[in-house]
């Protein structure tokens, strides 16, 4: 009877270990799962710094994008093109003037456009549309106010762009890298960079030794600018001859209209005739 009593103590004393055991592991386990689940949300996700120094947090995999204003330019030239899951109208009808756009006119041509395109005035942002595709991140050119404010109102990631008629500038190669960054196509977009800056070094060093007073003058025309331009549309200081240091006396978009002496000989009243 006593060897009973002390085996069925025994026997109630492993039982209640057991229960304690069971127990602890049991309010052990959300702390644990909780701690991994933390470790896995930090690696979710990467913070990468925008072309207006805003830090944006994105997912650490991104798999598609969306863009607004010309964002989708930038996304081709960091090789991400294939990760837009929309686009502007500007890219589903594509012209020369955005050979982006034509060499992959049939990527464009099937993605739903959720703005008008203008990245500098009036434009349209669908963000209903936006939401409902839910994209991993939109990349827009807009100010960096108006990429807080999309970002707000549409709880995505907005990584912001800006590059306005600049063509060899830190603006644009910043731009480039933080879109690679953020789509995971660093080493194309670094590619891109390298080869611009070689260009510009090869621009500059073909005009270096030649003296100002035998570079030519240019005018550039028909300079698109909020919509397509005639000849009169023109650029002070257009980035492609600025950049092979060309001597200019370009008109600013305020300068008086200029007087067209023919449709087959054209000069500009007060600047050289000599076109580029």
């Amino acid at each position: 009877m006593l060897k009973r009593v002390r085996v069925c103590g025994a026997v109630a004393v492993v039982a209640c270990l057991c229960a304690c055991l069971f127990a602890f592991a049991g309010c052990s386990a959300p702390a644990g799962t909780g701690s991994s689940e933390g470790t896995q949300d930090a690696a979710a996700t990467k913070t990468v710094v925008d072309a207006y120094g805003r830090s944006v947090e994105v997912p650490a995999d991104v798999q598609s994008a969306a863009t607004v204003g010309s964002g989708a330019r930038f996304v081709v030239y960091a090789g991400g093109q294939d990760k837009l899951i929309a686009a502007t109208e500007m890219e589903t009808e594509p012209a020369l003037n955005r050979p982006y756009a034509v060499a992959y006119k049939d990527l464009f041509a099937n993605l739903p456009a959720t703005s008008n395109g203008n990245h500098l005035l009036e434009t349209n942002v669908n963000e209903e549309q936006l939401m409902e595709l839910a994209p991993d991140v939109i990349i827009s050119s807009r100010s960096a106010e108006e990429c807080d404010s999309l970002q707000a109102d549409t709880g995505i990631p907005v990584i912001g762009i800006t590059y306005q008629n600049q063509l060899f500038t830190d603006n644009v190669y910043t731009s480039i890298t933080c879109v690679g960054e953020a789509l995971g196509t660093q080493d194309h977009a670094q590619e891109v960079v390298s080869k611009l800056k070689e260009w510009d070094a090869d621009l500059k060093a073909r005009t270096a030794d030649i003296p100002d007073a035998d570079k030519p003058s240019v005018y550039v025309g028909a300079v698109n600018y909020k919509g397509a331009k005639s000849f009169t549309g023109t650029y002070a200081n257009y980035a492609p001859p600025s950049s092979s240091s060309a001597r200019k006396t370009l008109p600013t978009r305020r300068a008086r209209k200029p007087q067209l002496t023919s449709t087959s000989s054209r000069s500009v009243t007060g600047t050289p005739t000599s076109c580029s």
